[in-house]
């Protein structure tokens, strides 16, 4: 290595101790999330959620919101891996949710799921298993849509295994906590009919949706950020 790149790596080493050393500490307001000691690959996964973002999604996307997103996005990431592992068992439980981890633009995959991924990939392609995590116990699936928010069981490992609504939920549920709130429109079953319309969505899919731990935990977030930012 010569010198300009191992002056690089030095200047690189120290801003991610100094980030994840801020990153351990309560400078910022987390909403009531748990936080112990945030490791260098953290800190690098904030920088790259900053770095990669174009503006376009996040106008205001500072350092600072950069954390706060990763810290949320975390914590539901390791809630969702307990949920999976406290249904399917450890093994497949954790498999499930590296692939969520990676299927979901917010999470970047820690370590410990690129391993998972990584095992049942080498397992695939050398023969090992004839799909993707059979090595790892999951077994052949199956698509069936299941209620909203239901857990499925194998063969139908992963919520039914495929939602191909879910995109137009979370936006749907946004218009109408943008309408009831911003616009005064009663939350009541015209506003969901009027947006589900609009969506392509069944209002009582909407309403249900709208209703779930996961639409009420994306408004806990929009709200909190749009306080610090003192967005109205």
């Amino acid at each position: 290595m010569d010198d300009e790149l191992k002056a690089i790596q030095d200047d690189l080493d120290s801003v991610l101790e100094r980030l994840a050393s801020y990153m351990s500490s309560d400078k910022l307001y987390t909403q009531g999330i748990e936080w112990g000691e945030a490791s260098k690959a953290d800190a690098a996964t904030v920088i790259l959620n900053y770095a990669g973002n174009d503006g376009a999604s996040y106008p205001y996307m500072h350092l600072d919101r950069a954390i706060l997103f990763f810290r949320s996005d975390r914590a539901f990431q390791d809630s969702e891996r307990n949920k999976q592992t406290a249904f399917h068992g450890e093994k497949i439980g954790k498999f499930i949710a590296a692939i969520k981890a990676l299927s979901d633009g917010r999470f970047v995959p820690d370590s410990h799921d690129l391993c998972i991924l990584s095992d049942a990939a080498n397992d695939f392609m050398e023969g090992r298993s004839k799909w993707f995590g059979e090595s790892l116990g999951v077994p052949t699936v199956r698509t069936l849509r299941k209620k909203d928010g239901e857990m499925a069981k194998p063969p139908l490992v992963i919520n039914g295994y495929l939602d191909p609504l879910s995109l137009e939920k979370k936006f749907a549920a946004r218009d109408v906590f943008y309408l009831h709130k911003k616009k005064k429109v009663p939350l009541d079953e015209a506003i969901f009919e009027l947006v589900g319309e609009r969506a392509g969505i069944k209002p009582g899919t909407l309403k249900a949706f709208y209703y779930s731990d996961e639409a009420k935990k994306m408004r806990e977030m929009d709200e909190f950020i749009s306080g610090i930012y003192g967005e109205k």
